[in-house]
């Protein structure tokens, strides 16, 4: 089976959207081809594997996430405190 690059690129996304940010992995393993073959030095075996070594590095990694999450709530913050600044000296 063959698809556009538009397709393609969509269905990479849903694959990282999914995996590293829902964190969903039975839809991970709806994305990637029965035949998937994984070349890394890790090499996954199998979806299964591939999901398995998804969640290793998100392990590994998961802290990114955190991070983000905190990220997320300081620049809410300071756009609250900017718009009451704004609302306070009627700019």
């Amino acid at each position: 089976m063959t698809m556009d690059t538009t397709t393609a690129a969509a269905v990479v996304r849903e694959f990282f959207t999914a995996g590293y940010v829902d964190h969903d992995y039975d839809r991970v393993m709806d994305l990637v081809a029965q035949g998937y073959v994984d070349h890394s030095p890790v090499g996954a075996r199998s979806n299964a594997d591939a999901v398995g070594i998804l969640r290793i590095v998100e392990g590994m990694f998961g802290f990114i996430h955190s991070c983000r999450k905190i990220e997320e709530r300081t620049l809410a913050s300071h756009s609250l405190a900017a718009e009451h600044v704004s609302n306070v000296s009627g700019a």
